[in-house]
């Protein structure tokens, strides 16, 4: 999977990837990057490396002035 975002001036960005339960499973993104646009590449892994069970999960998008939250399927 792919995420795709544009920032209008540098600012730290969170990207994470949260089960049904809310609990944190990934995290994708976490840290300063600039202005324009960006796109970030993710496996569906847990942060220890092992793949996600197929369902649905939620991808937490936070900058400081903005969070968005989206839902997500992972396929077998």
């Amino acid at each position: 999977t792919t995420f795709a975002f544009s920032l209008p001036s540098a600012a730290r960005v969170t990207l994470a990837v949260h089960d049904l339960t809310g609990r944190r499973v990934s995290v994708v993104q976490d840290g300063e990057l600039g202005a324009g646009a960006h796109s970030v590449r993710w496996n569906a892994q847990d942060g220890a490396g092992r793949a996600l069970a197929a369902g649905l999960y939620f991808v937490r998008f936070s900058t400081p002035g903005l969070t968005r939250v989206e839902r997500l399927v992972v396929l077998p």
